[in-house]
């Protein structure tokens, strides 16, 4: 297993960018800190080549390439710590996601959803009406064609009032109040 860490300048032998320890099935890689991307390929480089002849411990190439990926992960995330910490801008878009989901969360743990799927009966069938349509009247011509045109409701809602002469085309309550003017007597 290998794995990479930063050292300062003063902590390795002068003219060297990197060297290998073994620490029993563990090989460190120490680079030095700030190198650009072609100092840093270069010396693992020299580093892979030393290992070749035996002058410090062997650096398989994919288990070097997994421990660089890991490594720039670990320093991104690293990176991204050092921001939220220093600058308080850094940190409001993170808290305001996670509190968004908190909240979305407490919401929508309150409600029940159930779906309801019809079956392929109900697909072909019409729903039947529940409620009376106006009847459609004529268009209005000549000197009454400035009033609008009366509804007339359908016969379902007058069932079981006695029709009365002198109220015809008034609503049912009217007609039901004519036809017993002195309710409870």
């Amino acid at each position: 297993m290998i794995r990479v860490r930063y050292r300062g300048s003063n902590e390795l032998s002068p003219g060297l960018h990197a060297t290998a320890e073994r620490d029993g099935r563990r090989t460190t890689v120490y680079l030095l800190d700030g190198m650009t991307a072609v100092q840093r390929r270069s010396a693992l480089r020299r580093l892979r080549l030393t290992a070749r002849m035996g002058h410090c411990p062997r650096l398989p190439a994919a288990q070097l390439a997994f421990a660089l990926f890991t490594d720039r992960i670990r320093t991104g995330i690293g990176r991204a710590g050092r921001m939220l910490r220093l600058h308080p801008a850094g940190s409001t878009v993170p808290i305001m996601v996670l509190s968004g989901g908190a909240i979305a969360f407490l919401l929508f743990s309150t409600v029940s959803i159930h779906v309801i799927r019809p079956g392929p009966q109900a697909s072909r069938a019409r729903a039947p009406r529940r409620w009376p349509r106006p009847a459609r009247s004529r268009p209005a011509r000549g000197r009454r064609a400035r009033r609008p045109a009366r509804a007339v409701l359908a016969p379902r809602v007058t069932q079981g009032i006695p029709a009365v002469p002198g109220l015809k085309g008034s609503w049912p309550i009217l007609a039901a109040w004519a036809a017993d003017p002195t309710p409870g007597s």
